[in-house]
């Protein structure tokens, strides 16, 4: 017997303003191995929270079933709107070959913008309530020792969104991988990056599917803090790269 469940909060302050957070999680959910998850951020710029199912043996099958229900609010002090969005996702995560991996999936989301009085026009263009549905897959290769803190090993994959029955329809498509070694005694040093492009078939993409590269993997700069911008709005762009190297001691 081995306890299952966590509590976790916390509070903090960066780049992206002052946030509290909040998880409660169940690794062995009535008793069958499911995992059960919720999570909430209340931040100064952003408001986040999610519900999650995943079920590590789907019916017997060795796939992993995945499944989420998420709500966010977004108003960036560097941006002049603020959407919200309500979506859902379910996906399939499995071993095809040895060490190759697949992860196909659906998601579903309502996109709600609404501009300030100061906005630009091509914002307030923009203004209104939005639809999006898409079907995407993962495709990958992951030779690492292990998924928490790695020491040794790499991924590399490739990966297509659809989304056609939506307001506007578009394709997204990224490659993506990394790399780690120990190349010292307890000095771990890895390398990441991801290329990836986002366009609509007949307008432009919705603000809020547009790529930017965020904190995490580009340090020192906000999340929606970098790239093409309309007057003082970082709104985003059709492709972004992004690559990092690092140790840990």
């Amino acid at each position: 017997e081995q306890p299952t469940g966590e509590i976790s909060a916390g509070a903090g302050a960066g780049t992206n303003g002052a946030a509290l957070s909040g998880s409660l999680n169940e690794k062995n959910f009535l008793g069958r191995g499911l995992n059960v998850n919720s999570t909430v951020n209340v931040g100064t710029q952003k408001i986040f929270g999610r519900v999650s199912y995943l079920n590590p043996d789907y019916n017997n099958t060795g796939k992993t079933f995945k499944s989420s229900v998420f709500a966010e609010n977004n108003n960036y002090d560097n941006t002049s709107y603020e959407n919200k969005i309500i979506g859902s996702s379910v996906s399939l995560d499995y071993e095809i070959f040895d060490k190759f991996f697949l992860n196909p999936g659906v998601s579903v989301d309502f996109d709600s913008l609404k501009a300030n009085s100061d906005a630009s026009s091509a914002i307030k263009r923009r203004e209104g309530d939005y639809y999006t549905s898409k079907l995407f897959y993962n495709f990958s290769k992951n030779t690492k020792n292990r998924d928490l803190q790695p020491t040794e090993g790499y991924t590399i994959g490739v990966g297509q969104g659809l989304s056609l029955l939506s307001d506007i329809p578009y394709i997204n498509n990224r490659i993506f991988g990394s790399y780690y070694h120990e190349y010292l005694e307890n000095v771990i040093g890895s390398v990441k990056y991801k290329v990836e492009s986002i366009n609509g078939f007949n307008e432009d993409i919705k603000y809020s599917d547009r790529l930017s590269v965020n904190s995490n993997n580009l340090r020192g700069f906000a999340d929606r803090g970098i790239g093409p911008k309309i007057d003082n709005d970082f709104i985003g762009g059709n492709y972004s790269f992004y690559t990092s190297f690092s140790s840990t001691l």
